[in-house]
């Protein structure tokens, strides 16, 4: 036990970066050494924000209000012919029926538009 305490001294070094100084004088500098490297992380960084902006503009779902209701028909038929997955409610001490989590999935794109249906109808699915 008498030489483990010269151990400790190889963590603190690693903790307080003493053994390898360049990598705090990089941070503190506020950049990378390599302007290549600097270069090619920026070039990865604009790819990768135009991959994330396609995915986000997907545009809407339906083209026109027509499709829209139709869309909404299709799914309540396809949602009325489906079982109800069941959720205990801790405050009525009975479950409650809730629209499965495989339609939500198939169905995301359009969920937004379906949800206002829903409740333009006064329908008793809970999303």
């Amino acid at each position: 036990m008498k030489n483990m305490r010269h151990n400790n001294r190889d963590s603190k070094a690693r903790r307080h970066n003493q053994r390898n100084n360049q990598e705090r004088k990089n941070r503190n500098s506020g950049g990378l050494t390599d302007t290549r490297a600097d270069d090619v992380r920026k070039t990865w960084v604009e790819k990768n924000r135009q991959k994330k902006a396609n995915k986000a503009s997907r545009g809407p779902c339906c083209k026109d209000d027509a499709a829209r209701l139709a869309k909404n028909k299709q799914l309540l038929s396809k949602l009325r012919s489906m079982k109800m997955d069941k959720v205990w409610n801790d405050n009525r001490g009975t479950f409650e029926p809730r629209v499965p989590s495989s339609f939500k999935r198939a169905n995301w794109a359009h969920l937004p538009h379906f949800r206002q249906y829903v409740k333009a109808k006064n329908l008793p699915y809970n999303f």
